[in-house]
């Protein structure tokens, strides 16, 4: 991590090493201009601290880099008066992450700019969509009761309260009815009730 970090563009503009035009920071934040802006305006929002991708952020600077977004869009609004924003993060390889460190890109969008941000529209399966939502509640189910267990074990500090909590929690969630069960039902009279809308 130290060496990837000494290795980080992100990180010597955080500590001054690499010159940039700040515009906005905050005790775990800051706002840049991209040097490559794709409109007016186009301002970088990087953590201080080093961290690849947005799930391991800790909660504070995660708090700060959401709060620098709103206030820099505001400042941009009130600078420039683009017609909207995008609010861009790319996390991971696969979708474009060039630098192994957290960076959410705040681009103003003006009357024909020529920027284009396109993601393609998908074909309604609703079975496919079903099954992604009973694996992503499937993962939170298990993740939430491993963090209880760990909890109710002791392998991480808690206050007696919050212990007996954690107890009654976990013995609610293991005897509770499958919530992907109870969330299909829901789903599925929600979708009925807009598709008879829609025609």
């Amino acid at each position: 991590m130290a060496e990837e970090k000494n290795k980080c563009l992100f990180c010597g503009i955080v500590d001054g090493s690499v010159p940039s035009l700040k515009v906005y920071e905050g005790k775990n934040v800051v706002g840049v201009l991209s040097i490559k802006p794709a409109t007016k305006g186009h301002v970088l929002i990087i953590p201080k601290n080093h961290q690849a991708y947005l799930h391991t952020l800790d909660p504070e600077s995660l708090f700060e880099v959401m709060s620098a977004i709103r206030s820099v869009t505001l400042l941009l609004s009130q600078t420039f008066n683009p017609e909207g924003f995008n609010v861009i993060n790319n996390m991971g390889p696969g979708a474009g992450q060039k630098l192994p460190h957290v960076c959410f890109e705040v681009i103003p969008r003006y009357k024909g700019d020529g920027v284009k941000v396109e993601i393609p529209q998908g074909e309604f399966k609703e079975q496919e969509l079903m099954k992604v939502q009973e694996q992503v509640l499937t993962t939170s189910k298990t993740n939430t009761i491993k963090t209880l267990k760990a909890i109710k074990e002791g392998k991480v500090k808690a206050s007696p309260e919050v212990k007996a909590e954690a107890e009654k929690a976990l013995a609610q969630l293991e005897q509770a009815e499958n919530p992907v069960k109870t969330a299909k039902k829901q789903y599925s009279t929600k979708l009925e009730n807009i598709l008879d809308k829609e025609e």
